[in-house]
């Protein structure tokens, strides 16, 4: 277990510094790296007020990351994830996520570039037996920062730090991780993610926790908690803990 931080989400941008603080989570961070984020919106609909909470990742809790990293001097950030398309339009579903969320607006604040993963282009990425694409962009990135909900999932148990490298996957990548084939189901696949793409620093937000999750069907519950950790893995076992799931339970995480 690496070091991870538990804190109690109090008051804007103290509280997540705080959190990475205790972790040295931007240590190894400089001005002149490119930095990724990595949130999770998992889905979006244009015709429904459906809740945000406990499904997608605050955008007050990017606003804050975002400013620790200007406190350092970054300037090259990049907001990315892949929202599948579930209904055809001319702009895509994270595009409108992006707007109905007010990112566009702190993207015009901050300098930050919004990046749409399933629009490629996509690297092969093999792991022990596991080969999946992995979208360009984030492999040349110097410093990614995940940042998952405080989640539960039907097939998965939890959506933390692990299930949230997902989103950068090519849709055929992500249908092979949902098709059974031997030994080789979604927590396989998931068990393999970390090799693939390790994140910097891992943020899970659970400002918001969910259970019955990963969607707006499940039932939300305000936590006030943030955890932190250099490491996605050590951060999923606090995670999942903190859910009241026993994380050794967990086959992708034991």
């Amino acid at each position: 277990m690496h070091n991870v931080a538990v804190v109690r989400y109090e008051k804007p941008l103290e509280s997540l510094s705080k959190a990475v603080a205790l972790v040295g989570g931007l240590e190894d961070v400089t001005p002149g790296s490119k930095v990724f984020l990595k949130p999770n919106f998992c889905v979006w609909h244009d015709a429904v007020n459906f809740p945000k909470y406990g499904v997608l990742t605050t955008v007050r809790l990017i606003e804050d990351i975002l400013v620790l990293l200007r406190d350092r001097g970054i300037r090259d950030i990049t907001i990315i994830e892949g929202v599948v398309e579930i209904e055809k339009k001319p702009e895509s579903t994270l595009m409108r996520a992006v707007k109905g969320m007010g990112l566009d607006i702190l993207a015009e604040r901050y300098g930050v570039k919004i990046i749409d993963a399933l629009r490629g282009p996509f690297t092969k990425v093999t792991a022990g037996d596991v080969t999946l694409s992995v979208n360009r962009d984030i492999l040349g990135a110097d410093f990614v920062i995940n940042m998952p909900v405080l989640k539960t999932h039907a097939q998965a148990m939890v959506s933390l730090g692990i299930k949230n490298l997902k989103g950068v996957l090519s849709i055929p990548s992500r249908k092979k991780c949902h098709t059974p084939e031997g030994n080789f189901d979604l927590g396989y696949y998931l068990a393999k993610l970390p090799d693939i793409l390790s994140p910097s620093l891992t943020i899970i937000d659970g400002i918001y926790t969910l259970e019955r999750g990963p969607l707006y069907t499940g039932k939300a519950h305000r936590s006030n908690i943030i955890v932190a950790s250099k490491d996605v893995v050590s951060a999923d076992v606090v995670g999942a803990t903190i859910l009241g799931i026993d994380p050794w339970t967990i086959p992708y995480i034991a």
